[in-house]
């Protein structure tokens, strides 16, 4: 079932894939977006990242929505630029600024 009308499929997988992961363990998940899959990850340190540029247009085709809000993303930058950060810290939490910009 591989197509536009793929999420029932697609989110079932994932719970199951996300509920196998050891309690507590940290979760980077890379184009986060709306935050979609963080609701998976109750047993998990859950880490959001977005290049937040998308802004919901589309061709009306698929998962495209009018509006798309990602103002609770942890971590704003290209995913290729993440790579070289350190997640091991409690920075992510302890800042008062909002989201880490690169």
């Amino acid at each position: 079932m591989i197509g536009a009308d793929n999420e029932l499929v697609r989110d079932l997988w994932l719970r199951k894939v996300l509920a196998e992961i050891l309690q507590g363990k940290r979760i980077l998940d890379a184009g986060a977006g709306e935050l979609a899959n963080k609701k998976y990850c109750q047993n998990l340190d859950y880490i959001s990242q977005d290049i937040c540029q998308y802004e919901g247009a589309g061709d009306g085709k698929g998962l495209q929505t009018s509006t798309w809000d990602t103002s609770q993303i942890d971590i704003v930058c290209d995913v290729l630029v993440q790579r070289e950060l350190d997640f091991s810290g409690s920075w992510l939490r302890d800042n008062p600024n909002g989201p880490l910009r690169l």
